[in-house]
Formats: structure tokens, sequence, C-alpha cells
């Protein structure tokens, strides 16, 4: 690593190619790929292809499926290059990753972004982190998938932050049966039990000094709709329709962001992004699992289009 920086000094080496070894090794500490083909187009490399097969030869990355993604060899080998390569005053971690989210294979999203979310070395640029995600318009139905479910991981983390006063209220309170005194349902309407003001219902066996507490924790709940804030405003923010599904397991991804932009952003409308003809052509060879997902996120989003 000495060696190429000298070159670059020395104006022998192009500083892109510091550039690459950073973005390779920062993706793959979370086991993410890049599209080679994409990243060359990003940086100025005067050869490129010498470039990655020198890199190669000194085990720096390696190119895989036919030479279409460029990634590390182990992410623990990754960590340590990223370490020696990313400085926070030249060469920040988040300049970095703006610049590597676009290029990652787009299955890979969701992986790189919750590991990032958790690693403690980066906690300082959490928020920062988190504006770079949103900004993201993926380009598959893998890829929109992976960024909603990070982005409801991440709601859920910070609404559980949020309330963490109340959930040591609810254990001070009730103990092991904590849970009853929070409203931790999430789903839908009519998709979960709904627990309500139970202690109302159980007349004397809770002494009316406990109920009002009970019930004073209960409205100290940060409402349920925080959770899902982040992932709606993204969902909302959608613009251009991902390329068409071309497995009968993106089907699954795309059940499931018909199901949540329903829910979440029931004015707008992604169903039709997949043309009706076909989605009937694809019915056929869809796994009956997968087929029962799409039918239930289109009867919630579309159900004129379902039952024809």
């Amino acid at each position: 690593m000495q060696r190429i920086g000298e070159e670059v000094r020395r104006q022998r080496a192009s500083p892109d190619e510091l550039r690459l070894l950073s973005l390779v090794a920062v993706a793959s500490v979370y086991d993410a790929r890049l599209r080679t083909r994409d990243v060359i187009a990003s940086l100025e490399l005067p050869a490129p292809n010498c470039t990655l097969e020198q890199f190669e030869q000194e085990y720096f990355l390696r190119r895989t499926t036919e030479g279409m993604y460029l990634e590390g060899l182990h992410p623990i080998r990754s960590n340590i290059l990223s370490c020696l390569l990313i400085q926070p005053d030249v060469n920040p971690w988040l300049d970095i990753v703006a610049q590597a989210l676009p290029l990652m294979l787009e299955e890979d999203l969701e992986t790189f972004i919750l590991h990032a979310w958790v690693d403690e070395d980066y906690q300082a640029d959490r928020d920062h982190f988190l504006d770079l995600v949103v900004s993201l318009q993926p380009r598959t139905w893998s890829g929109i998938a992976g960024v909603l479910r990070s982005l409801l991981w991440v709601g859920a983390w910070e609404y559980v932050a949020d309330n963490c006063a109340v959930l040591d209220a609810g254990c001070k309170e009730l103990g092991p049966a904590w849970w009853f005194t929070i409203d931790l349902n999430f789903a839908a309407p009519g998709e979960g039990p709904e627990l309500g003001e139970w202690w109302t219902t159980l007349g004397s066996l809770i002494p009316l000094e406990r109920q009002a507490r009970i019930k004073a924790i209960r409205e100290a709940q940060t409402p349920k709709n925080a959770l899902f804030q982040r992932s709606q405003e993204w969902l909302q923010a959608l613009s251009t329709p991902p390329t068409s599904p071309s497995a009968s397991e993106i089907w699954r991804e795309v059940a499931e962001v018909w199901y949540w932009t329903t829910r979440l952003t029931p004015d707008k409308s992604v169903i039709d992004w997949i043309p009706e003809n076909q989605l009937d052509a694809s019915v056929a060879d869809m796994p009956l699992e997968i087929l029962a997902d799409l039918s239930f996120a289109l009867y919630l989003g579309d159900s004129a289009w379902h039952q024809g």
C-alpha cells in the first residue's frame, strides 16, 4: 500500500488507483460487491484492465462472475485494507461510501446498510449515512426491497431507542409481563391482535392506582407510525420503475414492495410498474409460496386487477 501511495505521489500512477482500492475495501468489509463496469466509468484509470490485473495478483481484490463484479478476498482482509486507506481528514469513510453505494450490486445493499448502521466505529456518521441511503433510487426490485427492509429495521431500532424510558417503566411496573404495558402491535389493522386498554376489563383484579400507572406508560409511548416514517418518505420519493423481474425469487421482492407501498403510501401505486401481461406470463412458473405473497399484495393494492 505504501508503494502505491508513493507511485501516486511521484505521479507514476493515477490517484484513482488508491480510490479503487478504497471503494472495494469499504464495500467488501460488509460483503458487498461492486459492478466492475460502473466502477471503471466512475474513475480515471489510464489502463483499467492492467490495474485490475495487478491488484488481483497482489491479492488486493478479485473479479467474479466473469469479471462483472469486484470484491475483496475476505471481509477481515478488506477491513485491514480499509483501516490503512481510510483517514478521517484526507479520505473519510463517508466520502467513500457516498461513491460506493450507487456502484454496489443491488442485492448486496441490504447487507451493507445494516452492517454499516450497527458498526460502532461509524456511530458519529449515522445520520449522514442515512442521508446517503435515502437518496438511493435502485434500479432493481431486489435493490428496492433491500433498502426498504433496511429502513424498516432502522426505524425499529430508533423506535426502541426513543422509548427506552417507557420500556423501563413497563419492566418496573409488571416485571416479566412488561410487554403488556406497551402496544407493540405494528401490524396493519386487522392483521394482528389488539391489546387495547386490557387493564380496564379485569375489574378489581388490578387496583385503580396500578391501572392509572399502566395507562400513563401507554400514553407516554411514541406514536407507532413513527417507526415507519423513514420507509414511508423513501417510498414516496421513488420515481423510477425498476427493471423487470428476471427470476422467480425476485417476484417475492416485488410482493414485499407492493405490500409496503400500499400500506405506507396509499396515494402512490407501484403495482403498475409491472405490465399486466408480464405478470400473467410469470404466474404459471411461480412457486406457490411466492404466488401467495404476490396475490395478497396485489389484492391489497389493486383489488380490481386481482379479481380480473
